[in-house]
């Protein structure tokens, strides 16, 4: 016995003692099979109402002091908003006709106890001074523009008093003039709104400011013309120098919006459950999936060689009903992908060369490798249509027992992980918490699998 693995030795080893026949062992292979495998199910949870009265009765208190702070931040908003309308509305009271003052008015959008209670009545107070900021703002928005509107208004009131007199005088002063010089003339009349009558304190900015500009225009006009007819008659006598008439330019009105402050995010109490979790459920779950594999192999003689692979994979993760029972999940998928590569030791080799095509080859030996593998896990919960993803990487060891008759290969092997990965897989439910369940890949978790192969 002794004796035979020595000789098998050196041939594996040797290769000028390789058959001559190797390479028909050659060639670019799919595989399809089956898979059997440990469960990957850890541990399992879920969220419960508490029952402890005390913690209920804290619960219950906080969710009071939460609606009651809802309720005036909203008053608070509702009370901001009409403030800044009431100061919208006075700004444009000052000057009803400016353009500028008609602004639209848009409505927004809408521990323990005592320290959550704390908590809130910061949050309120908060929400208060910003609120109360902008109606100081806005209000001395308006008083600002009051103050500047008004000095603005009886500089013109007073020079718009002063450029009625001129008016008047020159008037007087060219139908004199005319009438002495037999001329006919027709009196200029004041430009509207101005009358012989108008009282100058009763009319707006706006219209005390417009009726300025347009009275200038006519005394500027009136000195034109009189300077005109001065030079027809004598043009050795000078022109006349309109007066100088002063007009003040009305202040622009601010912008004052009815937005209150944004409400503030408020934290809601937590209502309080208990946790209960299963452990070591992993003699409970079952893995059952297929997987194709397409690569190359080479033999270096009749007895060795390696092959490299691609590999595909899909598991249904089998789980006993105390599982879903505890954790309402109904099912677990598991798709694989990954790349690998196996060394092949033929224990036996027999290849015999025919007159068809193909030779007789017989062989049956071991193999083992390494295949990295990319798992993405999808679960998904009772009463949700939501899939829960979740992936890992890891490492397999690969190894198992081979039998080759032709172009067939019949294998059965096993596929262990090498590191150990876990991940949670949470879903929320209606009593405020969560169904959870935890997933394990390691060598508990190793997978028989049994594959077909075609050598081309």
């Amino acid at each position: 016995m002794t004796k035979r693995v020595v000789v098998w030795l050196l041939l594996s080893l040797v290769p000028a003692q390789a058959h001559p026949y190797a390479s028909y062992l050659d060639g670019v292979f799919l595989s399809f099979g089956m898979g059997l495998g440990g469960g990957s199910v850890l541990e399992t949870g879920c969220d419960v109402p508490e029952t402890d009265a005390g913690k209920m009765q804290a619960y219950n208190a906080k969710m009071a002091a939460y609606n009651d702070l809802k309720t005036a931040l909203q008053q608070n908003q509702v009370q901001t908003v009409a403030k800044l309308k009431s100061l919208m509305n006075a700004l444009s009271s000052l000057e009803p006709s400016s353009q500028a003052l008609k602004l639209l008015a848009n409505d927004p959008a809408s521990g323990s106890v005592s320290t959550y209670q704390q908590y809130l009545n910061q949050i309120l107070e908060n929400y208060e001074n910003a609120n109360q900021q902008i109606i100081n703002n806005a209000q001395n928005s308006v008083t600002g523009y009051k103050s500047a509107l008004d000095t603005t208004t009886t500089q013109n009131q007073q020079s718009l008093t002063e450029a009625i007199n001129i008016f008047n005088n020159v008037n007087t002063q060219i139908a004199k003039t005319d009438q002495s010089l037999k001329i006919p003339y027709t009196p200029m009349t004041l430009p509207s709104p101005l009358t012989p009558n108008t009282n100058v304190s009763s009319m707006t900015p706006t219209q005390v400011y417009s009726a300025l500009q347009a009275l200038k225009q006519t005394i500027d006009q009136a000195f034109a013309t009189v300077n005109q007819q001065i030079q027809t008659l004598n043009p050795k006598i000078p022109s006349l120098t309109p007066p100088s008439i002063s007009i003040a330019t009305l202040p622009t009105a601010p912008q004052i919006s009815s937005n209150a402050a944004a409400l503030p995010s408020v934290a809601a109490p937590q209502k309080p459950l208990m946790a209960i979790t299963n452990t070591g459920l992993q003699s409970k779950s079952l893995q059952l999936g297929v997987q194709t594999q397409v690569g190359y192999q080479k033999y270096f003689n009749s007895f060795f060689g390696v092959a490299y692979y691609g590999y595909l994979g899909y598991r249904y993760l089998y789980m006993s009903s105390f599982i879903k029972d505890s954790s309402g999940v109904d099912n677990v998928d598991r798709y694989q992908v990954g790349f690998g590569a196996n060394m092949l030791f033929n224990l036996y080799s027999k290849i015999k060369k025919t007159r068809a095509k193909r030779p007789k080859i017989q062989a049956y030996g071991l193999f083992g490798g390494l295949l990295g593998m990319v798992d993405i896990w999808s679960a998904s919960f009772s009463g949700s249509n939501t899939a829960y993803i979740r992936n890992n990487v890891n490492i397999n060891a690969v190894f198992g027992l081979s039998l080759r008759v032709d172009q067939f290969k019949w294998s059965i092997g096993i596929h262990m992980p090498l590191i150990n990965q876990m991940r949670n897989v949470s879903a929320p439910i209606d009593t405020g918490g969560f169904e959870s369940l935890k997933i394990v890949d390691n060598y508990k978790s190793s997978a028989l699998f049994m594959d077909f192969t075609e050598i081309f």
